[in-house]
């Protein structure tokens, strides 16, 4: 997955990747829905996940791909609202730099984000 990440970065937006990052997906063996509501979950990682690829612009917009949609969605550093419609997949990555704030971080101003999974889509 790591080759094809880097290749499709490339393709998408001329150049290379500068940070790669992989989160695994996960079965529940017991508790599915307990987790949220206090309950006790027994879960693994799998051999599937989703990556994600960074790479730093210096004109402070945010261009997100994902190689299961078609377009790449442009916004500045200073759009954070809530994204419908066919763009609203966008909402998960920016959630992610709304969240960094309360852990005294925060985001680039600008940078090219490309998503890859080999998670099934709308598995959960």
């Amino acid at each position: 997955m790591k080759d094809q990440l880097v290749e499709k970065f490339h393709a998408v937006y001329g150049r290379a990747p500068e940070i790669m990052a992989c989160a695994p997906g996960r079965i529940e063996f017991i508790g599915n829905h307990t987790d949220y509501n206090g309950g006790t979950v027994l879960g693994a990682a799998i051999d599937r996940g989703v990556w994600v690829a960074l790479a730093g612009r210096a004109d402070g917009q945010r261009q997100f791909a994902s190689e299961q949609r078609g377009q790449v969605v442009t916004l500045r550093d200073d759009q954070m609202d809530k994204l419908s419609g066919a763009e609203s997949w966008v909402n998960y990555p920016l959630g992610v730099l709304a969240a960094l704030p309360v852990f005294g971080a925060r985001g680039p101003a600008g940078f090219d984000y490309l998503a890859l999974s080999n998670l099934p889509s709308g598995a959960g």
